[in-house]
């Protein structure tokens, strides 16, 4: 475990011992630094051109290789300005348990990262505009990594890449494309993998995402396997969830986002797509007496494709959630659209608190899907409910009774599987039986967000 020193102004030896004789080059250290361990420090007014790749090898998750912007007079760690590296054409940032703070990294053509346990806090990509645009590709099988107030901007195309098995975390992060010759951005694009076994992971959390036209777009002819969420991040006023493709993405939730134009928009707010369709937030049709944000009623609009199909992937829902006491009660979802739906168009699955005369932690599970020989049903009519919007006017539910033996959580998920079709759903499920109560009032449970602590490099 050793210190070494990067200054693109040293005069000394250039063998990275000391700030006298620092390594006039970042791509120096690389050789030399792949102890698990070893801390690099680069000057926060280094600046350097090469057509050098990086790469690190030798960290550890427990104890990694890190790479640290800092003033040079103080050795302490600096945003104020930081160290940057350039190179003309495109270049990779590789390695094995590495953190890198504070340092811009500048292309003219691409950037790759392809460490395997990596984390970026406070740097900058600012990456070109030829063609092959990319940032963040997992090139490698099992990458995992994380990036912290970092800032990402590319010129124009595609912003974030995921191949192969790369799972990736952006965290308080702002991520923007300058749109030079560039009619539309995509914020993710699943790349070039051709096994479905071989599935990505993108997860972004309270991120400035307010530029970009579609969230999402595929390679034609490859398979597909993304999996994203975002949650508490500002989402452009209007966007596609899917560019132009015939390449399906699996699965993304998006949930407590918003947009510089609303705040909050409950069209944004809580969204989940699947290959088969979606469900999202709307206030344009809602019924009265159900769910509201505030004084605002909203329902969810859930939207299955030409390919949704009730065996393998019909679309499916954000799960609808209520805390209830013991006892015998019915569970009532409601939903409205222009046509009548079957049983095995629409159907719900619940898991409910154990039913076991001596409680135990397993929960119990129902679906109203009818068993694969059944002639289907048409759902319950639904006479009671006032909807608001148009095409509500068939108005139909779904109840099912439980008896939990112990106070505990319902949850809901709905599914279409009837191609091409809209319907309206009520996130807000009526119990009619016993339901929490603390000190008098109704308690339908709330959720706790626990935020990490963001730790200095240098303590």
């Amino acid at each position: 475990m050793a210190t070494y020193y990067v200054d693109s102004n040293a005069t000394g030896l250039n063998d990275g011992s000391s700030w006298t004789d620092a390594w006039t080059s970042l791509s120096s250290s690389d050789g030399t630094a792949t102890t698990a361990g070893d801390v690099i420090y680069v000057a926060s007014d280094h600046s350097e051109t090469t057509s050098t790749n990086l790469s690190w090898s030798g960290g550890l998750e427990s104890n990694p290789i890190q790479v640290i912007n800092v003033d040079k007079t103080t050795n302490q760690y600096t945003t104020s300005s930081q160290a940057t590296y350039y190179r003309s054409g495109g270049f990779t940032i590789g390695g094995v348990g590495v953190r890198i703070f504070g340092i811009r990294f500048e292309s003219n053509t691409s950037i790759t990262t392809t460490i395997t346990d990596f984390v970026y806090t406070d740097c900058y990509f600012d990456i070109g505009y030829n063609s092959g645009v990319k940032a963040f590709q997992g090139a490698l099988t099992g990458n995992t990594g994380k990036l912290v107030s970092c800032t990402v901007k590319v010129q124009r195309g595609n912003i974030v890449v995921m191949n192969g098995n790369s799972r990736v975390i952006f965290e308080d992060c702002t991520i923007f494309s300058a749109r030079n010759n560039a009619s539309t951005v995509n914020l993710l694009l699943s790349g070039a993998f051709n096994n479905w076994k071989l599935g990505s992971f993108a997860e972004f959390r309270s991120c400035d995402l307010s530029d970009f036209d579609n969230l999402y777009v595929g390679n034609s002819g490859r398979d597909h396997q993304l999996d994203s969420v975002f949650s508490n991040c500002e989402f452009p006023a209007s966007y596609n969830y899917q560019a132009s493709d015939t390449v399906d993405p699996r699965r993304t939730l998006v949930s407590a986002c918003s947009s510089s134009t609303t705040s909050p928009n409950i069209n944004i707010d809580s969204a989940f797509y699947n290959e088969r369709g979606f469900s999202k937030g709307v206030t344009s049709h809602y019924r009265s007496g159900g769910a509201s944000m505030d004084s605002t009623g909203y329902s969810w609009t859930f939207q299955s494709n030409a390919n949704a199909v009730e065996s393998l992937a019909p679309a499916e829902s954000l799960p609808i959630a209520k805390q209830v006491e013991s006892g015998s009660q019915t569970i009532s979802v409601y939903l409205a659209g222009s046509a009548s739906l079957n049983n095995d168009d629409f159907w719900i699955e619940i898991e409910s608190p154990s039913e076991e005369s001596s409680a135990t932690s397993q929960k119990k599970f129902r679906t109203t899907k009818p068993d694969p020989l059944a002639t289907p049903t048409a759902l319950t009519s639904d006479t009671s409910s006032t909807w608001n919007g148009s095409g509500v006017g068939t108005k139909q539910k779904v109840e099912v009774t439980i008896s939990p033996t112990i106070a505990g959580t319902v949850t809901v998920r709905c599914y279409l599987a009837k191609p091409s079709t809209t319907v309206y759903v009520d996130p807000k499920i009526s119990t009619t039986g016993n339901q929490r109560v603390f000190d008098g009032v109704l308690v339908d449970g709330e959720a706790t967000q626990i935020t990490e602590p963001k730790f200095h490099p240098l303590g």
